[in-house]
């Protein structure tokens, strides 16, 4: 758990779930970009700690440290990957399918080293910085549904404080209806029994 002192956690992520929202995505936002993902194994860590790519984009593993690593991907739509990547070296891995949670990899031969992928057809995910804050942008109008997830969390996180009003959330799905503009959620604040220890 990183959290800063004003009390914003770190890593949480808020991802719009396109197959429970009424607003749908819209087809200028459908594609997925051409630009290739990175994540590193750097000072025996992946950084970054989450990766969010889309459908169709390549993942570039690196090596930056100067010890060899392999990373070890869970996925359950992609092809499963374990696979070494020498000093300075580095592999690629071609996203075909969407997975509905943070798909994790772990370095094998240093047992802490753990990160989280994410993968997507849609652009619309945020990630919390080292403040707390998240943004996401040109996500479509209307009645909205967001899966709430972090890698500490102890089961669904199935509620939350929105801009001050207390909220019920099934299996760790915000539903907010978003308006034209800026929508500005304020600060969603989580119980610290909805993490493990």
């Amino acid at each position: 758990m990183l959290v800063s002192q004003d009390g914003g956690l770190r890593n949480l992520v808020l991802m719009f779930d396109a197959k429970r929202s009424k607003a749908k995505v819209p087809t200028e936002f459908a594609k997925a970009p051409e630009a290739v993902v990175t994540l590193d194994n750097k000072n025996c860590m992946f950084e970054p700690h989450i990766v969010f790519a889309r459908v169709g984009q390549t993942i570039e593993v690196l090596n930056s440290d100067q010890t060899g690593h392999n990373a070890n991907f869970g996925f359950f739509n992609n092809p499963a990957v374990n696979f070494l990547i020498p000093i300075g070296g580095k592999k690629d891995i071609k996203l075909v399918a969407e997975e509905a949670t943070l798909m994790p990899v772990e370095c094998n031969i240093y047992p802490w080293m753990k990160g989280y992928v994410i993968v997507q057809e849609h652009a619309y995910v945020g990630i919390t910085d080292e403040e707390g804050n998240l943004e996401i942008a040109n996500l479509p109008v209307g009645e909205v549904t967001f899966l709430v997830r972090h890698e500490n969390a102890a089961g669904s996180i199935d509620e939350g404080t929105v801009a001050g009003k207390k909220q019920k959330w099934s299996r760790g799905r915000m539903e907010i209806e978003l308006k034209p503009g800026v929508n500005d959620l304020g600060t969603i604040t989580l119980a610290a029994d909805k993490f493990k220890d």
